[in-house]
């Protein structure tokens, strides 16, 4: 399957005049929570993971920023944290039901862009992600707040408070060009801790597409 670059959803072109007029960028709100739950689209590609390298590379060398290390890159779907722990079983196996028949699929990502204390890289299927995290919320009686916000695949955190224009400069180098294409044959229920936030996921379930 060729590659094919996702342009610039409205989404995306919002969140990046938003940056751009932006005097300054801060971390993301530290969450309360000790786990995060959440349904994800894991990534497990070395090729993309080298293409990747540099722009990481130049996130950190920000000095205010922290990338996302190989082993938890991943697309969210949904955020299961009004799941307790001890029913994340339980609901994977809904979950999976939910999704029988889904066809595997691909997700193209490029663009560079910011939001909630964080960069991502955009991707081409935005309304259909989004359409999917809403069937299964729905399904699971789930309210509006456990979607994932903003469809991308998160690259870098931003540590401490700095000029946005210095966020801008480092993402405009990489901003239009191609970075790849993910298949996505499953999903998978994980949790995270949050004190050691880059020690990777706990895998609950993996949930395979096309059953």
């Amino acid at each position: 399957m060729s590659f094919v670059s996702p342009g610039h959803h409205p989404l995306y072109r919002h969140l990046w005049a938003e940056l751009n007029g932006r005097r300054g960028v801060r971390p993301p709100r530290r969450s309360r929570r000790r786990l995060e739950h959440a349904l994800v689209a894991r990534v497990n590609d070395p090729a993309l993971f080298r293409r990747l390298d540099r722009i990481r590379a130049a996130l950190s060398g920000l000095g205010f920023a922290r990338a996302v290390p190989d082993h938890t890159l991943h697309l969210p779907i949904l955020n299961l944290n009004r799941i307790p722990t001890s029913r994340l079983a339980t609901v994977a196996e809904r979950l999976q039901a939910s999704l029988h028949g889904r066809a595997p699929f691909a997700v193209s990502i490029a663009h560079l862009n910011y939001a909630n204390g964080g960069v991502f890289a955009e991707i081409d299927r935005v309304d259909e992600i989004v359409a999917l995290s809403g069937s299964l919320r729905e399904q699971l009686g789930l309210p509006a707040d456990a979607a994932p916000g903003v469809p991308g695949f998160p690259l870098a955190r931003i540590t401490s408070p700095a000029a946005a224009r210095l966020l801008v400069q480092a993402l405009e180098w990489f901003r239009e060009r191609p970075i790849g294409e993910v298949p996505v044959h499953a999903l998978q229920v994980v949790t995270l801790d949050n004190r050691e936030p880059d020690d990777g996921f706990r895998r609950v379930a993996v949930l395979p597409l096309g059953g």
